[in-house]
């Protein structure tokens, strides 16, 4: 008989998710915004979307940072591919606002964002995250890191 301590646990991903609730979990956040695609949350029509051959120029010019990005990969897949390390990088899925930029030129579609980091308000300005950021066109763009939130000194400490 196989001690419970020895018997083989499910592969685990980040905080503990077995792997298929993970994948699960992945599935059902791509499915979900397949189907915002048409309600608006997109810059450009659904009907071009499917340019996936199509390499795009994106340009970082206060950083001297250039580099190519395909339609279908977001701004900060592109960079990290080309080597280029101009953004920094974090979750890469939407949800810390590390890669925050704002775009100054360009066309670009855009993936599920935290909107604690993100407002709509934001992302309709173009600032956005790398991470979920698709381009349609050439773009420019520049790093807007999440501002540091100041937090007032414990007093209810006792000395």
């Amino acid at each position: 008989m196989i001690r419970p301590e020895y018997r083989q646990q499910p592969e685990t991903v980040f905080v503990g998710i077995p792997v298929g609730q993970y994948i699960a979990k992945k599935r059902n956040t791509l499915e979900r915004e397949a189907s915002m695609e048409g309600k608006g949350k997109s810059i450009i029509s659904k009907g071009d979307s499917d340019m996936s051959g199509i390499t795009y120029r994106i340009v970082i010019a206060s950083l001297g940072c250039e580099f190519p990005c395909r339609a279908d990969q977001s701004v900060l897949a592109a960079m990290v591919a080309a080597g280029k390390h101009s953004l920094p990088v974090g979750c890469r899925s939407g949800g810390c606002g590390v890669c925050r930029i704002q775009v100054t030129d360009g066309r670009f579609r855009t993936g599920f964002m935290n909107r604690s980091i993100v407002t709509v308000a934001e992302e309709q300005s173009g600032l956005l995250l790398a991470c979920r950021t698709f381009p349609q066109s050439d773009m420019r763009l520049e790093p807007r890191p999440v501002e540091q939130r100041a937090t007032a000194p414990r007093t209810d400490m006792a000395a």
